[in-house]
């Protein structure tokens, strides 16, 4: 009766296991990518939500996986493992890279927010258990609602679809210069600040102004108390200058979010 269970079970996996050993390796990558990627990886968003529809993700892109490249063989412990972390690797790094694109409009929400002394106003973020700077966490849902608008949300699931073209599942080995940007990849990384200051520029120039009149001014009169004028002047000044230049603003942050596409060539 062993046996004959033994054989029946040989002949469900002869059926069924391939799609179950996909399964499982398409799990590791959607997971990671649903923990890093921006919009999904919020702390807000519960894990059993996560879950489930990485679990949807998955069985859906099951059917995408391309039949010839699924080994019909039981993989070995350690191949299988191997074909776990690298496509563990592989949605991570998709997540990351659209995660490090997003984080760069909260730091200019944070170079703004030191830039017209309000690097001491913190308010308590129930996602993020602590305390967060304020133009950071008001920069970072602002981007958040951004790439919402222009369906950013299904445009990473369609690069998740995509990746297991350049990325199979089953892969031995991937060559990454070919099926990555890394040059521009490298490129965005390096110049991460330098975007996030150009992103608030008209605020940083502006509130410098500021600063050196209010030096000038003190130097000219010194029973003037410049202190409290800047920390009166300069929040009124820079949060009136960037509403003034919103537009300007919220242009130059879609074309940079749009970035994205252009680390993975060919897509």
């Amino acid at each position: 009766m062993f046996e004959a269970a033994l054989e029946g079970f040989g002949k469900l996996y002869e059926q069924f296991g391939p799609t179950l050993t996909t399964g499982m390796l398409l799990l590791g990558r959607v997971i990671t990518f649903f923990f890093l990627a921006p919009v999904f990886n919020r702390k807000d968003i519960i894990f059993n939500v996560k879950l489930s529809l990485a679990l949807f993700i998955t069985a859906a892109l099951i059917w995408a996986v391309p039949p010839h490249t699924v080994p019909s063989g039981i993989p070995g412990t350690a191949q299988f493992f191997y074909w776990l972390l690298l496509n563990i690797f592989v949605g991570g790094l998709i997540g990351l890279t659209a995660d490090m694109i997003h984080r760069v409009v909260s730091a200019a929400g944070a170079v703004m927010n030191n830039q017209i002394g309000l690097s001491s106003a913190m308010i308590f973020d129930p996602s993020a258990r602590g305390q967060v700077m304020l133009l950071d966490q008001f920069f970072g849902l602002f981007a958040t609602v951004l790439f919402v608008h222009m369906n950013g949300h299904h445009w990473l699931l369609n690069a998740l679809r995509h990746s297991l073209k350049v990325f199979p599942v089953y892969a031995q080995s991937v060559s990454f210069t070919t099926a990555i940007n890394l040059d521009y990849l490298v490129m965005i990384s390096a110049n991460s600040l330098t975007v996030a200051v150009q992103l608030v520029a008209p605020v940083v120039v502006i509130t410098l102004a500021v600063d050196i009149i209010l030096g000038v001014v003190n130097r000219a009169a010194q029973q003037i108390p410049v202190f409290q004028l800047s920390a009166a002047l300069k929040p009124a000044i820079g949060v009136g200058v960037f509403l003034a230049t919103l537009p300007q603003f919220v242009a130059a942050t879609v074309h940079y979010l749009q970035d994205y596409e252009r680390v993975f060539p060919g897509k």
